[in-house]
């Protein structure tokens, strides 16, 4: 009998621990997350995109802010792309709306972006590309790529109230292009 007992309790304490645990690890998760929600730690987020974007631009990326929930949708504010003096793009607003399972599973699942006041300058370098063609830095081994391993799909994009300057005229032969346009909007 007295083994029955032992058994039970060992079973009750063994039953309160793995509780107690689970309600420990519950608890750091909670903090966590409550964690990255300041705006210190969206801070640190911000910095983090910044500089991973720029080891692959030819151009210097910034972003003045950035906001809302890491759980279900981000805002990113005050973004200009730059190179020599120069903003090639800026926009002052980039809203991005997901969910958060839909980022881990299979593919990756965007439902919604929105550009609120893009603005592209673009122009021909001395080489005669144009610069919004050469921010990506190119890498000697493009060819061996095989792109991401799981695929992103942006359900849809809207773009508000955007501006297109060109710098230098686009003509295909006989055709000209404008090298203006303003109050562009469109939902892809």
């Amino acid at each position: 009998m007295s083994r029955l007992r032992r058994a039970r309790s060992i079973s009750a304490t063994l039953a309160k621990a793995a509780i107690g645990l689970i309600a420990v690890l519950l608890g750091i998760v909670l903090v966590a997350i409550a964690v990255v929600e300041t705006g210190w730690a969206k801070d640190r987020i911000r910095d983090l995109i910044v500089r991973q974007a720029n080891q692959y631009l030819t151009a210097t990326l910034s972003i003045g802010r950035l906001e809302g929930s890491l759980l279900r949708g981000l805002q990113l504010g005050e973004i200009s792309l730059g190179r020599d003096g120069q903003t090639l793009i800026r926009i002052d607003e980039i809203a991005v709306n997901y969910s958060i399972r839909e980022l881990f599973q299979r593919g990756v699942v965007i439902r919604r972006v929105r550009l609120t006041r893009p603005h592209v300058v673009g122009a021909k370098m001395a080489d005669g590309r144009w610069d919004l063609g050469a921010l990506v830095r190119r890498e000697s081994q493009e060819q061996s790529r095989t792109g991401p391993n799981r695929p992103i799909e942006i359900q849809s994009i809207e773009v508000i109230d955007g501006r297109i300057s060109l710098q230098d005229p686009l003509d295909f032969g006989p055709a000209h292009v404008p090298t203006d346009f303003q109050q562009l909007n469109a939902l892809f």
